[in-house]
């Protein structure tokens, strides 16, 4: 055999062997799915809890994505990134997951479908063209399970839409959506000021309202209580429908703090009326009443008049602290980077406590508190030289053995009750008499002592309670996507549904420069404004030298000939 027909042969053995290795591979691909994420968080990479929710699909979930063909930067590249995550998807899912991408623009009558769904028609502006535009689009998302569907109805950003996606395919493949009591003495105030959050909420699980100024009876227990800080004394009836929850093993957060702030007038003061650490020391914790500052914290834009105009001003505000030492063996707050809670008291576990008390936020070694004179003032110098004495603990669980309140202390008691106990005083003094009298007229009706008897449970080995020494973080002023997702995160831990916490929280936070000295930063300056233009020279001495060199080197070859 010649040696171009043996080259030839061996060409073509070499071509079919690559043939064959693509085959199979193509054929190896289509059964075992692998993907390399490197992102922090491996947030390009389907959840392990939504993999497990797709593969246990029963029947078909129909995914339609209703976007514009026309939309402008960044939303153009929505399409694609979406289209590639539901392939993903359909990997785990198999032929149970179906998707399309659907123009309403080519359709009126998709247009009044999408309305009645609650998808709207957005303004997006686009300077592509180097003029500035005003486009109607549409960026909406509907998914069909069974005989349920569930609306996205913005696709604003595309970092959330694993955990928006899973959510929704939990709600509309569950058969028991969990229910979340906010329990408060004030319902109006907390849905005005909350009313952000709770919106939130609801489109994930049913929320209703313990009305701890009216309740009268026992009802039945939801499947977690979010205790909100108390603007009046609580009874000891009101005390009885919370201990319920924790004796229960139920999940209870407690959101409170024993001051009030208000950055608007610049006070801060005791709540005299909030007697709610009573309750918590039953269970071996308190909240304290004091005010965290820390070196580390937030800038807030503070407004002021100066003469006609209103001035806008940053300022370092040490009661905004920004914390950065998390508790990363907690799921709760492991994916953040730092968590701000303006206006917070420390939390601490009390001597003697049966639970397991576990720090999830704590100050950073150079904070300070206040503890009886409270001043908030923004503009104030508050020599962060000398905050030393931290850290402090803002955030914490206590899981395991707990005991109820009234193991040590008597049942409520009618206010029926209480006027026979009234009328046997006679020769006790009149001023108290009357005190009690009037407290006893403002109780509401609640049941008898034996039904209460029958209610109660003394201990519990399944306590799950999270105590934070703030609730305003979740007010609208103070909210943001962070807090907001600690908020979600607290809820989902109450109910044990810690899957979908490490979606929520992927990829969350801010990461800030480590402070450095200042002699450190000026030198980084110098170095920033020195150093390129010495690199350049040094570059251009080597290449002269090099070249001289070089010339010297092809002039003593010349000499030599």
């Amino acid at each position: 055999m010649d040696a171009k027909r043996k080259y030839g042969v061996n060409a073509l053995i070499a071509l079919l062997a690559l043939v064959g290795i693509l085959v199979f591979v193509n054929l190896l691909s289509q059964r075992v799915y692998k993907r390399f994420d490197l992102s922090e968080g491996q947030i390009y990479t389907v959840p392990e809890y939504t993999r497990q929710l797709l593969q246990k699909l029963d029947d078909p979930l129909q995914v339609k994505v209703y976007f514009s063909t026309e939309l402008p930067f960044p939303y153009s590249e929505y399409r694609r990134f979406i289209g590639e995550k539901l392939e993903e998807y359909q990997v785990f899912a198999g032929q149970n997951l179906h998707y399309e991408f659907i123009d309403p623009d080519l359709d009126s009558e998709v247009k009044k479908q999408m309305k009645q769904l609650g998808i709207p028609q957005i303004q997006l502006s686009d300077v592509s063209s180097n003029k500035l535009e005003v486009k109607n689009c549409f960026l909406g998302m509907a998914l069909y399970y069974q005989d349920k569907s569930e609306v996205i109805p913005y696709v604003q950003k595309t970092d959330d839409l694993d955990y928006k996606i899973t959510s929704l395919i939990r709600k509309l493949t569950s058969t028991h959506q969990p229910r979340v009591a906010i329990a408060t003495d004030n319902v109006s105030m907390v849905q005005r000021d909350l009313s952000q959050v709770l919106q939130v909420l609801q489109q994930q699980y049913q929320v209703v309202f313990l009305d701890l100024g009216a309740a009268k009876e026992l009802d039945d227990l939801a499947d977690a209580l979010v205790v909100l800080v108390p603007q009046k004394k609580l009874s000891p009836w009101q005390f009885f429908l919370i201990d319920r929850y924790v004796m229960a093993g139920k999940g209870v957060a407690f959101f409170a703090s024993p001051l009030r702030s208000n950055l608007q007038v610049m006070m801060a003061w005791m709540n005299q009326e909030n007697n709610l650490d009573d309750l918590l020391h039953a269970y071996g914790v308190t909240i304290n009443p004091d005010l965290l500052m820390d070196a580390r914290n937030e800038r807030i834009s503070i407004q002021s008049r100066q003469g006609q105009f209103m001035v806008s001003n940053m300022v370092n505000y040490p009661l905004f602290p920004n914390l950065v030492d998390l508790n990363r063996s907690q799921v709760m707050v492991s994916d953040f980077q730092s968590l701000h809670f303006p206006f917070v008291s420390t939390v601490a576990p009390l001597d003697g406590a049966t639970g397991l008390f576990t720090w999830l936020v704590r100050s950073s070694s150079k904070s300070k508190l206040q503890t009886k004179s409270f001043e908030i003032d923004p503009y104030k110098n508050y020599e962060v030289e000398s905050f030393n004495q931290g850290p402090y603990v803002v955030a914490a669980t206590v899981t395991g053995k707990l005991s109820s309140y009234f193991a040590d202390h008597p049942l409520p008691q009618s206010a029926a009750k209480d006027e026979e106990k009234q009328s046997g005083k006679g020769g006790e003094d009149k001023t108290k008499v009357q005190a009690d009298k009037a407290e006893s007229e403002n109780k509401n009706d609640i049941p008898p002592v034996q039904e209460l008897q029958q209610a109660l449970v003394k201990a519990t080995d399944k306590g799950r309670l999270i105590v934070v020494g703030c609730s305003d973080f979740m007010k609208n002023d103070y909210l943001d996507g962070l807090m907001a997702s600690f908020f979600f995160n607290s809820v989902d831990w109450l109910l044990q549904d810690e899957g979908l916490i490490s979606i929520r929280s992927r990829g969350m936070g801010n990461r800030p420069l480590k402070e450095m000295e200042p002699t450190m930063q000026q030198a980084l300056v110098y170095a920033d404004i020195l150093l390129v233009p010495f690199l350049l020279i040094l570059a251009g001495l080597m290449y002269w030298r090099w070249r001289r060199r070089r010339i010297k080197k092809r002039v003593a070859r010349l000499m030599e000939k």
